[in-house]
């Protein structure tokens, strides 16, 4: 739900006039949500039989430091696209 509404946000409040460049605009806006989601869903499947309460949020240094490095390796991906193949990503 989350991702269709962005996607719906992007689709009523448009940076660009053609149909065509809204549309992307949407499409990235949605697939980052949804990248974004995969990040923090990481920390809900930490343990099958345990609840994050009881496993404990900050336990696992390495789990810990993977997170916002996969945020900052999305960041630059999303950046180094819009440099090489032009998309409507504007960040």
């Amino acid at each position: 739900m989350l991702v269709l509404g962005v996607y719906g946000w992007a689709l009523l409040f448009p940076e660009h006039q053609s149909h065509t460049e809204i549309h992307a605009d949407a499409l990235t806006m949605a697939f980052a949500t949804l990248g974004l989601i995969q990040l923090l869903h990481a920390f809900n499947v930490k343990s099958v039989y345990q609840s994050i309460f009881k496993v404990g949020l900050f336990t696992n240094k390495t789990f810990n430091w993977s997170i916002p490095v996969a945020f900052v390796l999305f960041v630059v991906t999303i950046w180094f696209l819009d440099l090489i193949i032009s998309s409507t990503c504007h960040i």
